[in-house]
C-alpha cells in the first residue's frame, strides 16, 4: 500500500514507519498539517494516518479540508474512490471513536501503534483492494 504517516512527534514516526515498511508499504512523512494536506492533495495514497495531536491545525479542520478537496475532484471526476484515513490517538483520547468517525476518518488507532495492530488495522483495507 501506499501510505501517507502524518505524524510531528520523529520517534513515534520512526517507529510506526519502520512496521509498516517491514510490512512492504511504501511511505511518506508529514510532520506538519500544511505538509499533510499537500501531500493528500499532490498524490494518491491508499491510507493514511494522522496525529489528530499535530501542533497548528485541529483535527476536523484537516480531515474536513481534505474530505472536501476530495469530494470536488470524485465529482470532476479526476480521482475515483475516497482515502481511507486512520485518526492517531492519545492514550487519553483512546475513548472518542465515534466522534473521530463523525468528523470523517474512517478507523482509529491509540499511539503507538504496534506492529502487530497496524497489520490487523490494514489486513481488510488489503483484502478489499481489486487483484
Amino acid at each position: 500500500l501506499s501510505i501517507l504517516l502524518a505524524e510531528e512527534h520523529m520517534l513515534l514516526s520512526k517507529l510506526m514507519g519502520k512496521a509498516l515498511e517491514d510490512l512492504g508499504h511504501r511511505l511518506v512523512y508529514a510532520r506538519e498539517p500544511e505538509a499533510a494536506l499537500e501531500f493528500l492533495q499532490g498524490s494518491s495514497f491508499d491510507v493514511v494516518f494522522i496525529s489528530v495531536s499535530m501542533p497548528g491545525a485541529t483535527e476536523d479542520n484537516l480531515i474536513r479540508t481534505f474530505r472536501q478537496w476530495e469530494s470536488d475532484q470524485i465529482q470532476a471526476g479526476s480521482k475515483t474512490e475516497k482515502t481511507h484515513m486512520c485518526a492517531l490517538l492519545d492514550t487519553r483520547r483512546a475513548g472518542e471513536l465515534d466522534l473521530f468517525l463523525a468528523m470523517g476518518f474512517d478507523g482509529v488507532l491509540v499511539k503507538p501503534a504496534k506492529p502487530l495492530a497496524l497489520k490487523d488495522y490494514l489486513k481488510p483495507i488489503i483484502l478489499a483492494r481489486p487483484s
